[in-house]
């Protein structure tokens, strides 16, 4: 799967836990991060990217362990903050690769 679809997830999962939460703060957070994923696809796809980097490989890696966390916290609710700190980390990652592309 092709990083652009790898993001596509993330941001469609990111909107389910957002969906699912109760929690005002946690909506906000998710929300900032979805702002945040969306606007990183649409910076690494517009360019190739260079997908033998270090810098693909700590993103492609970063979304997985996001999409992964998303997903337990869709079971446990009670995880979202923690998922939360997983996805913010995973789009310091993606910001690294635009950098590295010469995106930023």
């Amino acid at each position: 799967m092709a990083i652009g679809d790898d993001l596509h997830n993330l941001a469609s999962s990111l909107l389910k836990l957002m969906q699912a939460t109760d929690s005002i703060q946690e909506k906000i957070a998710l929300r900032r991060q979805l702002t945040a994923v969306l606007e990183e696809t649409e910076r690494i796809i517009a360019v190739n990217i260079d997908t033998a980097s270090a810098e693909y490989a700590a993103a492609t890696r970063g979304i997985d362990g996001a999409s992964a966390a998303i997903n337990a916290s869709l079971e446990d609710l009670s995880k979202v903050a923690a998922t939360i700190e997983t996805v913010a980390k995973a789009i310091d990652l993606l910001s690294k690769l635009a950098a590295q592309a010469g995106l930023i």
